[in-house]
């Protein structure tokens, strides 16, 4: 049997199966404290494929002439595939992500960029955080709660397979004949 032709390409067998579409994660980042809300992050999981592209754009020629990964473009490249957003992040949760500078933040400045008290979801400042917090305070955390998430997504998609197997009458053991 022949790949189905997507335009003039031949689709290979994943794409001919596969919606290829992210999945939606929230990810608490800091629970909620007296005064101020909880802080989340919204991310999208992304398949092995996008996670090869963002590996693939983070590559540089090192000093040996090898290729190896450039920490720095890696976490750009994350932050613009997985990141879509974020609630909660007050001035509080600002300083709580960031103690050993809660000394240099003036208030007022805080509130003159953002009268309602939070700083809206932009790349450069989820890339800020990446880069200025502990990889226990934020990454991993990011990095944990879309690994979760996807085997849950595998979890749920197997039993759909299963639904339809007994759906449709087929079972694995006929199927391996």
């Amino acid at each position: 049997m022949q790949s189905p032709r997507i335009g003039n390409h031949k689709a290979n067998l994943f794409d001919r199966y596969s919606s290829r579409k992210g999945i939606p994660v929230d990810v608490e980042i800091l629970t909620a404290s007296e005064t101020d809300p909880a802080f989340f992050v919204h991310c999208m999981f992304v398949d092995g494929r996008e996670l090869e592209s963002i590996v693939e754009a983070s590559m540089v020629r090192g000093r040996t002439g090898q290729m190896e990964a450039d920490n720095d473009k890696y976490r750009v490249q994350f932050v613009k595939k997985n990141f879509t957003g974020w609630t909660g992040l007050t001035l509080g949760n600002f300083i709580r992500m960031l103690p050993g500078r809660a000394g240099t933040i003036d208030p007022e400045a805080w509130y003159a960029d953002y009268p309602d008290g939070e700083m809206p979801f932009s790349e450069e400042a989820a890339l800020l955080l990446y880069r200025e917090t502990t990889v226990e305070m934020f990454f991993n955390k990011v990095r944990d709660n879309v690994a979760l998430a996807a085997k849950y997504f595998s979890e749920q998609k197997a039993q759909e397979v299963m639904s339809a197997r007994k759906n449709s009458g087929t079972s694995p053991a006929s199927n391996a004949t």
